[in-house]
This record gives structure tokens, sequence and C-alpha cells, in this order.
């Protein structure tokens, strides 16, 4: 396959460029060319030549807007890259664009909603559940949401798959192709969450469309990705994807497949499982007497959502959703970034932020490719929106195209 970083890292460099055009304005046509214009500089650079070797768009790049417009920011963006000797594919899927109100309200923070396993993926029916899975999988509204509009998307006409959902991409691709190759799902932060859940309701061995079998291996590397569901959920998923651990002498922490990836420093992660919301405000060191009220109450509210979530009956007679539990994970010990301890919301923030990113390319060694630095800023709005009590209480005016402006200390 060629390049000098791992498969690994490799996953998580074509994942952070899944978001490459969210800072730019177009109806989904324009983004999506825009898109491949820039994942095809990207594969052309000497820098990424030499670490991932050589890679090209295969399916894609197909952008979702939720209010298309030739002023509106992508919402979701995925496409699928293929290693230059046919080995490996990989589907990246773009995480929060903070310059989407959607993917913060929606996509982001509806956790106080739920859908059963069963019920949430419309174009798949029917599907179900394995008889060993234990209780009944749950998966949040928001992780829903993203899911639903990730398969209808279709590349439009000039990009590879041009009229092909990615089910029929990959439906479509021949045995001869496949049985000698590995699929891998990844993504970052949101798409933490998007990534293994997509792979979950594509090969269900229970009604699923696409069979693991026909394939060399099917991995799934999600890194900083919050909680889609509840423990029914995590069971099925180890069910279908049991995890593979870096248990080898010569591995390091974050080589590992089917798991989430996450810096015990960031914030995202722990999201939204009650017990590790609690530890956030614990993760820095800070110099301030008391906790400022506007972070403690944005935590409070942050574990009213996933209680509200748990306790949530989606039709009658059906039992509560039960609480939100991670998936299969694998934490990357994380450090506190700088000597000066944080002081106020604005500071705890920035500290949150950079470790929601650029701690990433520390931990995987990344930084001589700096994929995530590169889009850094675009992850800071959603640390601050999930430490906003008012962020996900608040809907946006009509017709607006950017998320508000919130002050950290408000």
């Amino acid at each position: 396959m060629g390049g000098t970083f791992d498969l690994w890292q490799q996953a998580f460099c074509l994942a952070a460029m899944a978001g490459a055009a969210g800072d730019k304005r177009g109806d989904p046509t324009t983004l999506a060319n825009t898109l491949s214009t820039i994942l095809d500089g990207f594969y052309a650079e000497p820098d990424t030549q030499d670490k991932l070797g050589p890679w090209s768009t295969v399916w894609g790049p197909a952008i979702f807007e939720s209010r298309p417009s030739d002023k509106s920011f992508p919402d979701n963006s995925i496409y699928v890259a293929a290693a230059g000797d046919g080995s490996t594919y990989v589907v990246g899927t773009a995480g929060t664009n903070p310059l989407s109100i959607y993917d913060w309200l929606q996509e982001d923070l509806d956790v106080e909603h739920t859908a059963t396993w069963v019920s949430a993926f419309p174009s798949l029916q029917p599907y179900g559940v394995p008889s060993g899975v234990h209780g009944v999988p749950f998966v949040s509204a928001a992780t829903a949401l993203g899911i639903n509009d990730l398969l209808g998307l279709v590349p439009v006409d000039g990009l590879p798959g041009a009229g092909q959902g990615l089910l029929t991409f990959l439906q479509s691709l021949p045995t001869s192709t496949t049985e000698g190759a590995t699929l891998i799902f990844c993504g970052h932060s949101l798409a933490g969450a998007l990534s293994p859940t997509l792979a979950l309701a594509l090969f269900n061995p229970c009604g699923g469309k696409l069979d693991l079998s026909s394939w060399q291996h099917v991995y799934v590397y999600p890194t900083a990705g919050p909680t889609p569901g509840n423990a029914a959920l995590g069971s099925f998923f180890a069910s279908v994807f049991p995890p593979v651990d870096a248990r080898e002498p010569d591995l390091r922490p974050y080589q590992v497949w089917n798991q989430n990836v996450w810096n015990t420093c960031d914030v995202v992660p722990h999201a939204w499982k009650i017990s590790m919301l609690k530890e956030v405000l614990t993760l820095y060191p800070t110099s301030w007497p008391h906790v400022p009220p506007s972070l403690d109450v944005a935590v409070k509210f942050a574990e009213f959502r996933s209680l509200k979530g748990a306790e949530y009956r989606p039709m009658k007679g059906v039992r509560h959703a039960g609480p939100y539990e991670p998936v299969a994970n694998q934490p990357l010990e994380g450090a506190f970034h700088g000597t000066t301890p944080v002081s106020d919301p604005s500071s705890f923030i920035a500290q949150a932020a950079y470790q929601h990113t650029t701690a990433y390319d520390v931990l995987l060694d990344v930084t001589k490719l700096l994929p995530m630095t590169r889009n850094q800023p675009a992850y800071f709005p959603i640390v601050r929106a999930l430490l906003t009590p008012s962020a996900g209480g608040v809907a946006p005016a009509s017709g607006a195209e950017e998320p508000p402006e919130v002050e950290p200390g408000s």
C-alpha cells in the first residue's frame, strides 16, 4: 500500500479530510465539487504521497445540506477513498461543522430523544437485532438523523459513483475486488458516533444489506466520538465488530480496531454517559476557587439531556431506552497542554478545544501531516456548544445560516 504512516494513521488522516470544505458556502453540488478538488490536491501533495502513499476517491464526495442554497454550509460530508493497490477502502465521514446550526442542535445535541434500532433507519428496513444481543438497542435521535442523512446521499454527475448511494456503491463492487480488501469506516468527533453506527446499520447480520464475509476485513476506526446509544447498542456493536486490541508488544495504544479511540483529556467523548459527564470539570488543573457558574450549569444541562434520553419512550408499549453507555473504546492517556492552569470559562474551553483536535495529532503521531491542525478552528465551537447551557435549548432564528455567537462565560 505504501506510505510511512501505518493503516490507523492513514485512516485518521483521510477521515479528517472529509470536513475540509466545511468553511465553504454553496449548494450541495458546488460543495461536492469543491471538496473533490481539495481531496485531489491533498492526494497529490508530496507529504501525502510520502506519509499515506497513493490514494484516490472512488465514491463521492457527497454533501448533505438541510437547507440548500448558494450561501449555505455543508451539514454532512462523506466519501470513499481507495488505496492505489486496491488493498484498502476508507469511508471517511466529516465531524461537526460549526457553521451548521443543524449539526449543533440536531445531530450533536438532540440526545433527549431516542429511537429503537429496528425503527431508526427506514431505508434499510426490514432488519432486526441478533438473538444473542441482550436488551433493546436504542440510538439517540441525533445519531439516527445523521445516519439517515448520510444514507440518502448520492454523488452528483461528474464525481465517482454518480447516481449511486453509498450502499449501492458498496454492493456494486465485485467479489474479486472485495474478498482481498479491507474496508474501514472512520470519522472524528460527531463522525466518531456516526461511523460505527453507519457500519453497523449496513452490516447488520439480522437483515443488513451487506455481508462481512464479502470482504477480507471490515473495521471501524472512530475517534473522539460521543456516545451514540445505550448499553444494548454497545453490546450489539461488539457482537458484529469485535474489538481488536493492541496486545502485541510492538503495537501502540491507538493501533486498535472497532473501538472509539479517545483522548482522556477530551471533553466530547465524555458525553453522554452520566458518570463521565461528571468528570468533565475535573479534567484539567485549575486556579479558580470555585467552578464558574456558567460551566457548572452547562455540565448539569448536559447531564439533564442524557437523563431525558435514558427515560424517553419513543412509542407506546416500548420501555425507556436506559442510560447512555459508550461503545467499546480505547482511551489514550492525554496530557494537559501548557503550564498555566485554566482560570476561567474561556481558558477552559480553549484547553478543551485543543484536547479535541491537535492532541489527537500528537497521540496518533501524525503531526508531520497535520490534518486535524489544519481544521482545528472548526472544532472550537462544538466544544463551546457542549459547555454552554443555552446552546441546545435555543432554536435558530428563521433563515439563519450561521450559529449564534455565544460567549464562553455567558
